[in-house]
């Protein structure tokens, strides 16, 4: 047997109120000759015919023989037609916009589907994969390439930028040259950007060529400088390696087929060694404070200063900075700037002001002052400082405790 109508069906007016009452009548496809409908799956309990729907215009489940075309004719309680529908095949066709299929032993689990949404006059098909197993349904829409171009591009642009986890560190065992890669998660830089889950690593040799052992170094050599930290990957696999180079695809150790990837961070290497740090989320902090200048008598002319960061790359500084003034001829002031801003002498009254101000020695000794301040660097490590006065007596030193890197956010 089939089940011919979906069990809620329900007769309609044009104004789509209830047909109280309404008659369905059932016939051989093209005939008036009336077709035995049953009550039950099993056919053993026969309906009227026409079935009488209830005060609400709802019909009963109706069953019909598999295969058998028939006529429907749905009538009022005072028999004007409604409708007529012509060469309804039972194991096919359901007279319903919103119809379920019933397990036919637990006719409590039901799939439904509702075909208000189609415009008229068109047929939308749902095609089953000739693929052997269980397919789950929680939901279907079936999008125009257009449509789907849309989605891809929206899921693109909200994964854009995506990085959690993935925090950088010096190993422990070789922290001359290998670093540890936490646990996390990140986008890659493509235009179309992939979620890349890397599972962590430790002991990422910078001294070994990818693809031997636990080597993760793309170029060629090794050498003193920036090296930029990456996660890989080839859409299946995920991994990880260092390069001098923000596009690391053509450096010699690149692997075959892996076109995404993504900077999760930048390191340094200075007399064969790496720089030992920590990171805390964008912040990295070097282990020990560097030096960069400490010069006497600097002049008043703006000069830049490149500090003890990574390069390739703009990041935000942690500079402290200090003066110190031996002689009682001048005022010392000092004011330092991104290299993105305009040059503008320091002052203690007006713009742009100074971190550090009247620094004078008024007592035959030495009087020093100093300041930490964020400062955005080029892509040279560079920042710019000037002083408002200077002369012999004045030293102005620069030093760098770390940086703040976006990696790409």
């Amino acid at each position: 047997m089939s089940i011919l109508l979906d069990p809620f069906y329900q007769a309609v007016d044009a104004n789509g109120l209830p047909l109280a009452g309404a008659k369905l009548y059932f016939y051989l496809a093209g005939t008036s000759t009336p077709v035995t409908i049953y009550q039950d799956y099993a056919a053993t309990t026969p309906h009227t015919n026409p079935v009488i729907a209830a005060s609400n215009g709802a019909f009963p489940p109706i069953y019909l023989t598999d295969g058998t075309a028939i006529k429907t004719i749905l009538k009022t309680s005072a028999d004007v037609t409604v409708q007529t529908v012509e060469e309804l095949a039972p194991s096919r066709i359901f007279l319903s916009n919103a119809f379920r299929i019933l397990d036919s032993t637990d006719q409590t689990k039901r799939l439904a589907f509702n075909l208000s949404g189609i415009t008229s006059g068109q047929t939308r098909t749902i095609t089953v994969p000739d693929v052997d197993g269980t397919m789950l349904v929680t939901g279907i829409m079936v999008l125009s390439a257009a449509q789907q171009g849309q989605s891809r591009a929206n899921i693109g642009a909200a994964l854009k930028g995506h990085l959690t986890g993935l925090t950088l560190s010096n190993n422990t065992t070789d922290a001359t040259n290998d670093i540890d890669i936490s646990a996390g998660e990140a986008a890659s830089e493509q235009a179309s950007p992939l979620l890349m889950v890397f599972a962590g690593a430790t002991g990422v040799q910078l001294d070994v060529a990818y693809g031997t052992g636990s080597g993760g170094r793309f170029d060629s050599a090794i050498s003193n400088g920036t090296w930029h930290v990456f996660i890989i990957s080839n859409g299946t696999t995920v991994g990880r390696g260092l390069s001098k180079s923000l596009n690391p695809t053509a450096e010699p150790n690149w692997p075959s087929g892996y076109t995404h990837y993504r900077r999760i961070g930048s390191i340094l290497r200075v007399s064969s060694a790496i720089v030992a740090f920590t990171q805390v989320g964008d912040e990295f902090l070097r282990t020990v404070v560097n030096l960069d200048v400490s010069a006497p008598g600097p002049g008043t002319a703006a000069f830049s200063q490149v500090l003890a960061v990574p390069t390739g790359i703009q990041v935000v500084a942690k500079v402290i900075a200090g003066l110190s003034n031996s002689g009682t001829g001048v005022v010392s002031t000092l004011y330092a700037s991104s290299l993105d801003q305009t040059d503008q002498a320091p002052s203690v009254t007006v713009a742009p002001l100074a971190q550090i101000m009247n620094v004078i020695n008024g007592a035959g000794g030495v009087a020093n002052a100093a300041a930490t301040f964020p400062m955005r660097t080029n892509t040279s490590g560079q920042i710019r400082v000037r002083l408002g006065s200077s002369d012999a007596s004045v030293t102005v030193s620069i030093a760098t405790a770390g940086w703040f890197d976006t990696r790409g956010r």
